[in-house]
């Protein structure tokens, strides 16, 4: 060990094979049968169409689509994505960690956007 590393500790991250960026809707959760944090991460869209009906062109292609044969579940879908468990201990550093970064986020935010609301406000 050198000089310059004592009293430090260097976490290196490398992304798993499984590492992916997810849209983050909402969240759904409570406590597991362990006493843990449970949270399912979703995301929102509106259904597409399971089948679709189209006239055979005279090729033998899809022509317009038969709109009164297509179906299609109804409302909005929410798709889960990822569930997540935690003990407590890491549950309130994320919860702690969260905030911190919703204060960033804010302050990030007021500065980018404020001087466009200024401008926009002029201009009316």
């Amino acid at each position: 060990m050198n000089e310059s590393s004592v009293g430090k500790i260097r976490i290196e991250y490398i992304k798993s094979n499984f590492f992916r960026i997810l849209r983050a809707d909402g969240a759904i959760g409570g406590t597991s049968p362990r006493l843990e944090l449970f949270i399912t991460f979703y995301s929102e869209r509106f259904p597409i169409p399971k089948v679709l009906v189209y006239q055979a062109t005279p090729e033998g292609a899809p022509g317009e689509e038969v709109s009164a044969e297509r179906e299609v579940k109804s409302g909005v879908i929410r798709e889960a994505e990822v569930g997540i468990t935690m003990d407590l201990p890491t549950a309130k550093s994320f919860a702690s960690w969260l905030n911190e970064k919703i204060v960033e986020l804010e302050k990030t935010r007021e500065r980018i956007l404020a001087p466009h609301k200024e401008t926009e406000e002029v201009q009316r």
